[in-house]
């Protein structure tokens, strides 16, 4: 066997998860920043329901699976990360999901197991993801809290997103007419950085003030510094969808 050769090696997924984060730019980075529910099911053809016995005793579990949207980009040498910096690192420093081997991992919480069905919280994962692989995680072994965070630094406590009492309700309703969770999806793109507009759907209204466009609905909020603070108090309907995901 040669490095880089294609046939070198064939995986079948065992299985499929299912959740409601359809478009890439709606889930967050890192699962620890997800609150949501998914079920992963299981391929009844390769892998009967006994391969799961004992997996309901842990708390959280490695998901290894296949960044199955970005099959058709090349492969990059260096990432500009979200955040923390302004320039390039190298993609094996990164857990950017553009890859040369579209392979992911992601730590989620276990809820339950029923039959083929495990079911998870706070995952960051997108509808239709191929899981090639499930293991438990054990923290004697995989939590090392004194490691360093290397070029990122020290990660920034995120930013408490709130809304009015007139933009919930706005919200509940599309919600209702829907099945979209605008609410869900402002909470991940403004808990960090909120006024970026170079990397996210968001246009800029002065100093503290932006809109953060969603298929055809733009969330208007403010934004405030001391106290890490953005309040969601408009919502609207636009004529136009918004540009493709940057």
């Amino acid at each position: 066997m040669e490095v880089g050769d294609p046939e070198a090696f064939t995986f079948r997924p065992v299985g499929v998860l299912r959740c409601d984060f359809r478009e890439r730019y709606e889930a967050p980075h890192q699962a620890v920043l997800a609150s949501n529910e998914a079920v992963i099911e299981l391929d009844p053809r390769c892998h009967p329901r006994r391969s799961l016995d004992g997996l309901a005793s842990f708390d959280r579990l490695w998901l290894i699976f296949v960044f199955h949207q970005n099959l058709e980009h090349a492969p990059p040498l260096r990432v500009r990360p979200p955040r923390h910096m302004s320039g390039t690192v190298g993609v094996f420093a990164t857990r950017a999901p553009h890859r040369p081997n579209p392979i992911g991992m992601s730590c989620v919480r276990l809820d339950r197991v029923e039959g083929r069905r495990i079911y998870v919280r706070d995952v960051d994962l997108l509808d239709g993801t191929p899981i090639l692989d499930i293991k438990p995680y054990l923290p004697f072994c995989d939590a090392f809290p004194e490691a360093s965070h290397g070029w990122r630094g020290e990660p920034s406590a995120p930013w408490s997103v709130e809304f009015t009492a007139s933009s919930r309700e706005a919200l509940s309703e599309i919600a209702a007419e829907s099945g979209q969770r605008l609410d869900h999806y402002a909470a991940v793109q403004l808990q960090f950085e909120p006024l970026d507009d170079g990397r996210k759907r968001i246009t800029r209204e002065g100093a503290s003030r932006g809109w953060l466009t969603y298929q055809r609905w733009r969330l208007g909020y403010a934004v405030e510094a001391a106290g890490r603070r953005v309040l969601v108090d408009r919502v609207e309907v636009v004529a136009a969808g918004p540009p493709e995901p940057r």
